[in-house]
This record gives structure tokens, sequence and C-alpha cells, in this order.
């Protein structure tokens, strides 16, 4: 990702912002109230469907004054409540106690006073939704809000759209349940989730997952996520450079190197597979339950990152021939989603026979030879004949055999037959990825 410290929401509604300011928002302005004034003018003319869908509407109200104090006060009492489960749990556990009595955040007490109007569950605006049952449930409405970087352990949320909110940055660890809770569009970029529960009618579907840590998110199903929640994938270099870092027994002459470079290079956060990284992490996570089609791909991907892990982890206890094939797929595996990584493969292949070629030019009809040529104009037959070499390359590679070139021995023959079998399986590859691309479309 271009830009890891802020996730694709947040730089979503900067772009709204950004907007706003070409039709006169100045900055440090209300702004909620211009977004309001303006609205009707400014939506029809610049925001369009595919950047105007609702979600920045529900997060700009947060920032109107009385909204800032809601939100506040919406922290500070999940914070409390967060924080009587804890106390509650360790004085059961010095009591001897095995049950877990969970805290139930569903904001019946949640009250917030601003200049003499007293907000309540009982008279802020609700959302209502329909389970699988029939059965009607009243959420409250906190969508758009900003929580992030909160920490929500042991309980249990109930009746809350938080649909578009963000919580960047935040925690839910240790047996989170969700019931009835909208999550919809909302954003977990840098968050962590750990055992979460997701019931009755909670729904995660388009969430933001970018560079988030999802361990042990518990029903994930087709009612829990009706379309893929967006996650980001490792990069091609990253799965490399783990290989790397896995194949190698003995790694601290490497490790030294690298802070001898970088004094402020940290081994453990560098090399922890789990941690800090620019791509999400699923760990744990049964998919079982995503049978529809629209989650097909997510549900694949899933299970490939999780035995990813499992592999990289348990590699130096693979045999050989199983530590070569698993090599290779890591190799390889990018070619199959990336348009770029195949091209970089293929030049790379192209070049790399280009030198082979120009190395063994005496053995190749009509590629050139040094010998008998002044020092003068020699660089410039070298040139020359390099660009020679990565021609006939390029066209042996790509299966064209115009002939004007050609091996005159045996082991440039042998060099030509591996190039060609290269050359067919990327170009299968191609064809294959762009059949790939158009069945998403469609």
């Amino acid at each position: 990702m271009k830009n890891k410290s802020k996730g694709l929401s947040r730089r979503n509604f900067e772009k709204m912002v950004n907007i706003l300011k070409s039709f006169g928002y100045k900055e440090g302005a209300d702004l909620y109230d211009f977004y309001a004034k303006n609205e009707e003018k400014i939506r029809p003319t610049r925001f369009g469907e595919e950047i105007y869908d609702g979600i920045f509407s529900q997060q700009v109200r947060w920032h109107y004054v009385n909204g800032k104090v809601l939100e506040k006060s919406i922290r500070e009492y999940i914070e409390k409540k967060v924080k009587e489960s804890d106390e509650n749990q360790l004085h059961l556990f010095l009591r001897g106690g095995t049950q877990i009595q969970k805290q139930i955040i569903d904001f019946s007490d949640w009250e917030c006073d601003i200049h003499g109007h007293k907000y309540t569950l009982a008279n802020s605006r609700k959302i209502p939704i329909e389970t699988k049952g029939g059965e009607i449930h009243l959420l409250l409405d906190f969508c758009g809000i900003n929580l992030s970087g909160i920490k929500i352990t042991g309980c249990e949320i109930k009746n809350v759209s938080f649909d578009g909110a963000f919580f960047d940055g935040a925690t839910l660890l240790s047996d989170v349940e969700l019931t009835n809770v909208t999550l919809t569009r909302a954003s977990f970029h840098r968050a962590r989730l750990s055992n979460v529960f997701l019931n009755g009618a909670t729904d995660i579907s388009s969430a933001y997952f970018d560079c988030t840590r999802v361990e042990r998110i518990n029903n994930l199903s087709n009612s829990t996520v009706r379309s893929p929640i967006i996650y980001s994938e490792p990069s091609y270099w990253w799965l490399i450079k783990e290989l790397f870092y896995k194949m190698i027994k003995s790694p601290n002459w490497f490790y030294k190197l690298k802070k001898k470079i970088n004094p402020k290079w940290n081994r453990k956060d560098k090399t922890d597979l789990l941690f800090d990284q620019s791509h999400t992490v699923f760990i744990l996570n049964e998919t079982e339950q995503l049978t529809s089609p629209k989650t097909k791909e997510l549900r694949d991907y899933i299970n490939w990152f999780q035995s990813l892990i499992d592999k990289i982890y348990g590699f130096r206890y693979l045999r050989g021939r199983k530590k070569l094939e698993f090599t290779m797929a890591i190799i390889s595996t990018k070619y199959w989603s990336s348009f770029r990584t195949l091209g970089y493969f293929a030049f790379f292949v192209d070049f790399l026979f280009s030198l082979i070629y120009f190395g063994d030019r005496t053995d190749f009809y009509d590629l050139g030879v040094l010998r008998h040529c002044s020092t003068a104009i020699k660089p410039l037959i070298i040139l020359q004949t390099f660009i020679k070499s990565f021609y006939y390359s390029t066209v042996t590679f790509m299966t064209l055999g115009y002939g004007d070139i050609y091996p005159l021995a045996w082991e440039g023959q042998i060099i030509v037959i591996f190039e060609v079998m290269l050359g067919y399986i990327v170009l299968g590859l191609f064809v294959y990825l762009i059949s790939r691309k158009v069945d998403k479309l469609y």
C-alpha cells in the first residue's frame, strides 16, 4: 500500500474533504456545517456514485460540535464498561470462580448532557433490522463514529449500528461478542481482532480489514459476510523475504549486518509474521460456512493465507521434496494474480537468457564476433551484439522464431529449448490471468 499510516476508509474520507475544499471549505472551519449547507450543490456535480455512497454523510456528522461531545461520551462509556468487566473477572478469579460473567454493553444506562439536552438510549435515533427468523431489532445509530484505538475485552456489545465507523488501531480481544451489531463498511485498519463472536444479525460485509490481524473470528458465514470484506494482500517481495529468512538456518550474520546498517532496526518487529505487517493477517479462522459465490474468493484467500503461515513457520521441519515444492509455490504464487509480477518475471527470464546468449555468442549464427575489430569500435560492437542477443532471446521467449539467428551447437539448442518451454508457460499464465480478471467483472 502506498500510504501505510492511513487506512483505505480514512483516505476516502480525506478525499471527500479535499472535494469540499475545492468548493470553498477552509481548514479549521466547522466541517459538518459546511457540508450540510452545500450538500445539494456538491453531490450531483462532484461526488458521483463511485465516491459518494452515504458513508461520508454518516462520518462527517461527528465533526459537528455536539457530535464531538457525543463521540467522547460514547468512547468513555465503553471504556468504563470494559474496565468494570476486567475488575469483575479479576475478582471472580481471585475467589476461585470459573464462570466468566460478561459485561453487556447495550447503552441502556448511557446518557450524555449537552446544553441541558440529555441524550439517552430512549431518545437516540435507531435503525431497524430484521433477522433470519423475521425478528425486528432496533439498532442504536452510531454510524460513522470514530473509535480508533479503543480496547474492548470480555464484553458483549448489543444492538448497535457502527456502519462506516472507524476502529483503526483498535483491539477486540478475549471472547468479545457482537450481537446484532452492524459493522458494514467499518474501518479496522491496523486493528487486532482475536476470538470475536458474531451473533444474531451481526454483519461485517464490506468492512475494511486492511493491515489488520484477524484471529479466530467465530461464525464467518453467508449471513455475517454478505459481501466480501476488504483486505490487503502480502507483497511478492514480503513472501520471498520471509521464505529467505526461513531457509537460512543460522541467520545471525544477516541480522548483525542489518543492525550495523540501521542501528534502530528491531529484529523482533521485522521478523514476526503476525504483527505490524503491511497486509491483512488471518489466523485460525474457519471458513466452511462461507458458501456464497460472492465470498468464494475471500474464502479461498483466507484458507491459502492460513496454510501459507503454517508452512512458513514449519519450513525447517519439511522434508527435502516438500521444501522444494513449497519454495517453488512461493516463488510462483503471485504469477496467478498479478500482471505486474508476471511481467517482471518474464522480463527477468528474457534478460537472463540474453546474457547467456551474449556469453555464448560464438555458438549462434549471426550474433557477431568480437575478434578482428579495432579497439576504437569494440564498445559499439559489444553493445550491438548484446542488443542482438536480447532481440534473439525475446523472439525465442515469445515463440516467434524468425530464423535469422539460430544455435550452431547442441549446447545452444538445449538452452533454446528451455527458454521456449518457459515462454509457453508464461504466455499460458497471461491468458489464464486475463480470463480470471474478466470473470471478476462479469
